[in-house]
């Protein structure tokens, strides 16, 4: 009985006030949300794109072993 008194000499002023509070709230929780789905995506494609460096790298390691085990068979035949 006496919390509903208490709601209904609340003035219309701080209901608005409450109200607006309220509100900018539910857009700041989205705003949160979206950059935490962002964020989300963005780690996603990041591992990807990690993945395919790796990737390049290891096939540049084995590249360069290729043309250093032929540069040195070169330099023999030039020798001889």
């Amino acid at each position: 009985m006496i919390n509903n008194t208490i709601f209904y000499e609340v003035p219309d002023v701080m209901i608005n006030r409450i109200s607006n509070l309220v509100s900018i709230l539910q857009a700041l929780g989205v705003v949160i949300l979206l950059y935490v789905i962002f964020s989300i995506i963005n780690t996603m494609i990041n591992r990807k794109r990690m993945k395919n460096i790796e990737e390049i790298n290891s096939n540049l390691k084995d590249i360069k072993k290729l043309l250093s085990k032929n540069s040195s068979k070169n330099k023999k035949s030039k020798k001889k």
